[in-house]
C-alpha cells in the first residue's frame, strides 16, 4: 500500500497494491473500494478523480466509486484542479501519411527526375497527436488540435492558473462561472501582477485587469533592435 493520503469529495482513499501486482484503491479502514486491476493508479484530486493505466498501457480517469468517467484510451492524461473543477489534458496518437502540402523533400529526391520506383513521397508516414483540454465535470472542450508528435506541446497545452477561477491558455484569459469557462479577453502577452495583465493590440501594449479594463493610461511599444 502507498502511504499517501488524499481527501476526495466524500471519501478518503489510498492507492492499494494487490497480491496480483496490480493497483486498486482502499479506504481508511482498508476496505477495497476499487479492485486491483490497474498497472498504475495515481492519487485522487480533491475534486474526486484519478488517472489510471490498464494492461493495454493506455490511460483513463475514474471517480471515487471506481467508475470510468474518461475512457481508457489515451497515451497521456494529466489533471489539474481549478477551484472546484478539474482541467484534463489528453493525448491520443496515431500514424497517417503526409498530405501533399506536408511532403518533405528527402535527400536525393527530385519530383522531375525521380525513379518510377521511388515511392518515398507517397509512402512517407508521420506520427500525429490529438491534443485536447477538457473540463471533466461538464465536458466543455477548451482546446482541441492535432499536431506532429515530434512538436513541443508546451505552446499547445500550457495553462496558467491565476486563481479565483481565472486561467490563461494560448493568450486567452478565461473565467470559470458556474463550471463553464468563458473567454474574458484575448491577446494577453504576460501576467505582471495578481490583477494586472499585459494585453497587446497591434504594436501597442496596455496594462489591463482581469475584467479587460485598462488600469494604466500608459501605452507601451515593443522595442525593436
Amino acid at each position: 500500500m502507498i502511504a499517501t493520503t488524499v481527501e476526495t469529495n466524500s471519501l478518503q482513499l489510498y492507492p492499494y497494491l494487490g497480491s496480483n501486482g496490480l493497483y486498486g484503491y482502499a479506504d481508511t479502514a482498508m476496505r477495497l473500494v476499487v479492485s486491483p486491476c490497474y498497472i498504475t493508479a495515481n492519487k485522487f484530486t480533491h475534486t474526486g478523480f484519478a488517472v489510471v493505466q490498464d494492461t493495454t498501457l493506455q490511460y483513463g480517469v475514474i471517480n471515487t466509486l471506481g467508475n470510468i468517467v474518461v475512457p481508457i484510451k489515451y497515451k497521456h492524461i494529466y489533471l489539474q484542479e481549478l477551484d472546484n473543477y478539474t482541467l484534463m489534458w489528453t493525448e491520443e496518437t496515431y500514424t497517417t501519411r503526409w498530405r501533399f502540402w506536408n511532403w518533405r523533400f528527402l535527400p536525393g529526391l527530385s519530383l522531375m527526375g525521380s525513379s518510377k520506383n521511388d515511392n518515398r513521397l507517397f509512402d512517407t508516414k508521420v506520427n500525429m497527436s490529438k491534443l485536447k483540454i477538457t473540463i471533466i465535470e461538464n465536458k466543455q472542450v477548451i482546446y482541441d488540435n492535432e499536431v506532429q508528435t515530434s512538436e513541443s506541446y508546451r505552446y499547445h497545452m500550457e495553462v496558467n492558473n491565476l486563481g479565483d477561477g481565472y486561467f490563461l491558455h494560448k493568450r486567452k484569459l478565461y473565467q470559470l462561472n458556474d463550471g463553464k469557462a468563458k473567454v474574458i479577453s484575448n491577446h494577453i502577452e504576460n501576467v505582471i501582477g495578481y490583477d494586472q495583465l499585459f494585453q497587446v493590440n497591434g504594436n501597442n501594449y496596455y496594462i489591463t485587469d482581469r475584467n479587460n479594463r485598462k488600469t494604466d493610461g500608459r501605452i507601451f511599444r515593443k522595442k525593436t533592435v
